[in-house]
């Protein structure tokens, strides 16, 4: 992690696999007290490397991704998470 100060967590290169989280990959958050969630690269356990871009309350709001058989994805969301336009055949999941 590269903090800003002491457990602020503004960079992380996470790998974290257990029943309740897998996360592989570099976040970035904010700097400010929220610590929201805004940048996402890595992998799911599917296999999908992923690209996601969140808003400042830490929700999606675009996603690009390739699958694990190679089929690239682009999506845009709304606040709620909602597919507004997706380029690509593969359905994004958040």
């Amino acid at each position: 992690m590269f903090d800003r100060y002491a457990g602020s967590q503004i960079v992380q290169l996470a790998g974290v696999h257990d029943n309740a989280n897998h996360i592989v990959g570099l976040i970035v958050s904010d700097t400010d007290d929220k610590r929201s969630r805004r940048v996402f690269v890595g992998h799911d356990k599917e296999g999908a490397a992923r690209v996601a871009l969140m808003d400042g309350n830490g929700r999606p709001r675009i996603m690009l991704q390739v699958t694990a058989d190679g089929t690239p994805s682009l999506a845009f969301l709304d606040a709620a998470g909602k597919v507004l336009n997706q380029i690509g055949p593969e359905k994004i999941e958040k």
